[in-house]
């Protein structure tokens, strides 16, 4: 078995680097067991960071992680995810996989620290732009969270209306989008499905989704359906089994 571990490109660069991050000291620390974990350490988005910033990068994860594989790739670029799998189905691990040593009070505060929210909606507009409406709202919940300073560990959306299947993923360190979002279609109908996780309460993190969604609803001629949704903060672990060095 191999073990690839994705790192957001910025974000990594602020966790190692002497500047603060956004990210309580506990939340810190599962971001680098996570990392420590990895078999392959896929550094993405590289595209956002100058050649300049990625070859420190590079030097800072060597000398963190002696003999770890470590790849740079933009996942949008086919090319980039072509590399990664032919590392991926060659890969011969060098070594014994060691069991991690972790402080379970540390992780288990670090976990009760961050919100996780899955909602699946449908927005319904009687002028046949609901496509371009979710969008909006995508990044309306992104303002949101932006705005009230809450550190997000990663906000997605996958959207559809029957022609068009979109994934938007926003950086947990910039406005930027990891994709383009023009949408031409027309429909009165569109489903967007909503991943978030943020340093916060569930509580917190569904008030401030549900701001941007009902803002929506408050104009003329929308609509939302709530599908399905859930937001909660993940229990203290207990482990139960380890792997033997």
């Amino acid at each position: 078995m191999v073990l690839s571990v994705f790192a957001d490109a910025v974000l990594l660069e602020q966790m190692l680097g002497r500047d603060a991050n956004p990210f309580d000291r506990s939340v810190k620390y599962i971001y680098e067991k996570q990392l420590e974990e990895a078999d392959l350490l896929v550094v993405n988005k590289k595209d956002i960071l100058n050649e300049a910033a990625l070859t420190k990068l590079g030097m800072q994860l060597s000398k963190k992680y002696p003999g770890k594989k470590i790849l740079f790739q933009c996942s949008l670029d086919d090319e980039s995810v072509d590399i990664w799998l032919h590392e991926l189905y060659q890969f011969k691990t060098t070594h014994t996989r060691q069991s991690l040593d972790i402080d379970y009070e540390v992780y288990g505060k670090g976990e009760g620290m961050l919100a996780w929210l899955d909602e699946n909606i449908e927005v319904h507009s009687k002028y046949n732009d609901a496509p371009v409406k979710s969008i909006e709202l995508a990044h309306a919940i992104n303002k949101n969270l932006n705005n009230k300073k809450m550190p997000v560990g990663h906000l997605k959306f996958f959207f559809h209306d029957g022609k068009q299947q979109k994934k938007i993923s926003f950086t947990p360190t910039s406005n930027q989008t990891t994709v383009a979002t023009t949408i031409t279609n027309q429909s009165a109908y569109a489903s967007l499905l909503i991943n978030a996780r943020v340093q916060t309460s569930p509580g917190v993190l569904r008030k401030i989704v549900h701001e941007a969604l009902d803002a929506l609803q408050l104009q003329e001629g929308y609509s939302i359906l709530v599908k399905d949704a859930v937001s909660f903060s993940p229990g203290f672990p207990k482990p139960t089994y380890r792997i033997k060095s």
